[in-house]
């Protein structure tokens, strides 16, 4: 994996921070995808990643579903 794609700095931020979120991948590296890199790293490069789904308050304060993504294990 390339040091500098999008794929590298999430699974950094994961094995550093825990996990991640859709909006601190936004963040991080600009990430509007986080599924589809999630998928990658473990189809392509088979990481051990589970998903948990939590609610939030968006900006509207309406409950909003998002998912997390932690190392399994």
């Amino acid at each position: 994996m390339k040091a500098n794609t999008q794929c590298a700095i999430i699974w950094q931020y994961i094995k550093e921070h825990g996990s991640i979120n859709p909006d601190e991948a936004l963040a991080i590296c600009g990430c509007h995808r986080l599924s589809a890199r999630i998928y990658d790293l473990r189809n392509k490069h088979g990481k051990d990643i589970a998903r948990k789904d939590v609610y939030i308050k968006n900006k509207l304060g309406h409950k909003s579903q998002v998912a997390v993504y932690y190392l399994e294990g």
